[in-house]
């Protein structure tokens, strides 16, 4: 902001200037109070602040493993957790599936690892879990056309992205990873009772790894595969047993240290699908052990506005999730959603209820938060400017990029 200029010249002696100065320092902090929060980040809306605890402590885990790998001797890992908005809704090339249709790489989390891009730092998105929240496995690979998934998968237990894909028979799963990859971190639910399975690359007939073998305690499984760099497909197959439960893939070039990022997007969800208290062993919460994220962003609570709001159910469910990404060794960013017209999704109050929760939990728990409902303004404005789809509301890919880019903003500094 343009500075306010001392005019020494009208007063004629040290006391006039030191009465000067007197007057004016307070009302140059009154103006700055008025444009930058407590954080030192712009606030908007008459006052409104946009994002919240922005501070060294919060984000340490993270810029440490962001720092590993700029100086090329290590991966870090960002998991988005949230619902139909993570997913990408409202972004899709046409209206099927409720504007999820080839919505995947247009969505927040597609522009998120495209703009850390743009900032100098690696990433990889060869990565998808669960079924998304969508309809069937043709809506998911409608979605993110990476994917073709065999006649006989359909929904298992919920967990991170949605349900997981079961099946009893023989058909695959294929990951069409972009660029080149020669590791595959496969996740699945380890159980006695369900089938066994095994990973294998470009439909050889060579085994990399097998599935849910010899299992212990029913809990989230992971198993890595590797073979040589190259351009590759990526296949999963039931071999033996009962159902096999499988979640999602992370593929990557081993050699090339970047930034792993998974949308862990479930469509129509609220906040306590995705917590450890629900009666999934693979829930979203959970699955955080095993993949060893360092940075979760958690976007929830549009779906409990719209179902019957309960303030004090809502504030566990994000703390259970808070606290099992801290376990798992990450940070975790808050996101205040957008909100739509007055009278859908919540009323005033509750909205104003759901945003003072996230800012608690952001207070209490060590964790940034970014109001993207601050940021637009009102529904009205911002789609007026083409940010929103619906009145839900849903973004357009404008609207996520823009919610990308203020997420980019506040984490890399």
């Amino acid at each position: 902001m343009p500075r306010q200029q001392l005019n020494y010249d009208r007063v004629g002696d040290d006391d006039g200037r030191k009465e000067s100065l007197e007057t004016l320092l307070p009302k140059l902090d009154i103006m700055m109070s008025e444009l930058y929060g407590p954080d030192g980040l712009p606030i908007a809306n008459g006052g409104v602040p946009t994002i919240y605890f922005r501070t060294p402590a919060n984000l340490r885990r993270w810029h440490a493993a962001l720092a590993k790998v700029r100086a090329g001797l290590g991966r870090a890992r960002v998991v988005f957790i949230g619902d139909s908005k993570t997913v990408g809704t409202g972004a899709g090339t046409s209206s099927g599936n409720t504007w999820t249709d080839g919505a995947e790489p247009r969505s927040k989390v597609a522009h998120f690892t495209r703009q850390l891009t743009a900032a100098g730092i690696p990433t990889n998105r060869n990565a998808w879990f669960g079924s998304s929240g969508l309809a069937s496995p043709a809506a998911k690979v409608a979605y993110d056309a990476r994917l073709t998934i065999g006649a006989g998968w359909s929904g298992g237990p919920q967990t991170l992205g949605g349900v997981s894909w079961a099946t009893n028979g023989t058909t695959s799963i294929n990951f069409a990873a972009a660029g080149n990859t020669d590791t595959l971190e496969s996740f699945f639910r380890l159980r006695s009772a369900d089938g066994q399975g095994s990973i294998t690359v470009d439909a050889s007939p060579t085994v990399l790894t097998t599935l849910n073998v010899s299992p212990p305690a029913e809990q989230p499984g992971k198993a890595t595969a590797t073979t040589t760099l190259g351009a590759h497909t990526w296949n999963v197959q039931r071999t033996g047993g009962g159902f096999l439960n499988f979640v999602g893939m992370i593929a990557y070039d081993s050699t090339a240290p970047a930034v792993d990022i998974i949308n862990g997007g479930a469509f129509g969800t609220v906040s306590g699908y995705h917590a450890s208290t629900n009666s999934s062993t693979i829930d979203a919460a959970t699955m955080l052990s095993v993949i060893q994220p360092n940075l979760v962003i958690i976007q929830l609570g549009t779906n409990n506005l719209n179902v019957g709001w309960d303030l004090a159910v809502y504030t566990a469910d994000i703390l259970d999730i808070i606290t099992n990404a801290k376990a798992a060794g990450a940070d975790v960013v808050l996101e205040v959603p957008t909100f739509g017209q007055a009278g859908g999704y919540g009323t005033t109050a509750q909205r104003q209820e759901l945003r003072q929760a996230l800012v608690g939990l952001g207070a209490s728990q060590g964790c940034m938060v970014v109001d993207h409902d601050a940021r637009f303004v009102s529904y009205t404005f911002a789609n007026s400017l083409g940010l929103h789809r619906d009145t839900v509301p849903h973004e357009t890919e404008p609207g996520y990029a823009d919610e990308a880019q203020a997420l980019v903003n506040a984490l890399v500094f």
